[in-house]
């Protein structure tokens, strides 16, 4: 029964760190897209990847809640150039 619990466990980490995988590829497309257009100052360009980053970073070093806030801001400073 413990082998079960720390299965699901498992599986619900690699579920969560594929779900904020997907969130940041989407959050390049976006930074694609805002790179070619003049809403996005290039300072702020870098920054946004930069910022991108060191959320793939954190990922890869399994600290889901630290990338998970830094990828919300980002998302969230992102929207406002995106209309």
């Amino acid at each position: 029964q413990v082998r079960e619990i720390i299965s699901i466990k498992e599986q619900f980490e690699l579920t969560k760190n594929d779900r904020l995988e997907s969130r940041v590829m989407q959050i390049e497309k976006i930074l694609f897209t805002l790179s070619n257009s003049d809403k996005l100052s290039q300072t702020d360009l870098e920054d946004a990847k930069k910022t991108l980053q060191t959320i793939k970073r954190h990922l890869s070093q399994g600290e889901f809640e630290t990338a998970n806030e830094l990828l919300r801001s980002l998302a969230t400073l992102l929207e406002q150039f995106r209309d």
